[in-house]
């Protein structure tokens, strides 16, 4: 029996080596050969098997996600809603076996989910829906990639920082994979905010200008939200600390206290109200 346990420990750390270093590997690997779709299907299936659902959960996600037309993926799809009901999320299992319905109505694995779906929908009859969706789950995963880069991307050395175009571009390319394939996310307006740190970390005349471009689309695209309050006050630092304009921080610092005046939280408000004081 603990030679059985041992031996599906090492399958799942290798599988796991396998998946983590596909998930996060941004363009180059962004689409996995059929070889690498089957590991992390079987990863994501030794996780199952061994009950860490919660962990089979993400490896199915990048199954169906970092190959959406694979071999494995409608399989994944199956297992990522069985998954999800037996980790106790019943609501959000019910909405993944119907999108396995709604792609393709007459497979075998759809016609099973159907059934699976007439009998969560019994169990979960007195049960409060949750106020979050698998898209919010896929947008938390890539937000952390894109930090990861981007911590990667500037290191400090004896010899001063060493900055690494390569892991900022694969920041980059998650962030816009957030705002592109999930607008709506409420991750969309951080991913945004994101952008503009990315070009802050360059230390470039030109990138602090395009920084400036990025926080005003947070402004524009996602108003109300506490990104959109961040980015009124980055802008008016960006020009002080960055830019060293005193009359465009102090411009960009009165616009945040009049866009920012009504809100409850006053603390941007006092915060740009205090640097104006400190430029003049």
């Amino acid at each position: 029996m603990f030679g059985k346990k041992f031996a599906v420990l090492l399958l799942v750390l290798g599988f796991m080596f396998a998946a983590v270093i596909s998930a996060q590997d941004g363009p180059k690997k962004l689409m996995p050969s059929g070889d690498d779709g089957q590991k992390l299907f079987n990863y994501a299936e030794a996780l199952f098997n061994v009950q860490q659902y919660q962990d089979a959960i993400v490896a199915y996600l990048q199954v169906i996600y970092l190959s959406p037309k694979g071999e494995y993926t409608e399989t994944a799809q199956y297992k990522l809603a069985e998954a999800l009901f037996r980790k106790g999320d019943r609501y959000v299992a019910i909405g993944e076996w119907k999108k396995l319905m709604e792609k393709n109505p007459e497979s075998p694995l759809a016609l099973k989910a159907k059934e699976h779906v007439k009998l969560a929908e019994i169990v979960t009859q007195n049960e409060e829906q949750p106020t979050w969706n698998m898209e919010d789950q896929v947008c938390s995963k890539y937000i952390s990639f894109a930090w990861d880069f981007l911590d990667r991307s500037n290191k400090s050395t004896n010899i001063g920082v060493v900055y690494n175009q390569g892991e900022l571009d694969k920041a980059i390319y998650w962030l816009n994979k957030i705002i592109t394939e999930y607008p709506d996310s409420q991750y969309a307006a951080q991913a945004q905010f994101i952008l503009g740190e990315c070009s802050l970390r360059q230390s470039k005349q030109a990138e602090f200008e395009k920084a400036i471009i990025e926080y005003q689309k947070v402004i524009n695209k996602y108003p109300g939200t506490t990104s959109a309050r961040k980015a009124y006050i980055k802008i008016g630092d960006v020009y002080k600390d960055n830019i060293r304009s005193q009359k465009k921080a102090i411009e960009a610092y009165q616009k945040a206290i009049d866009a920012l005046k009504g809100d409850p939280n006053s603390y941007y408000v006092a915060y740009a109200q205090t640097q104006i004081v400190f430029l003049k």
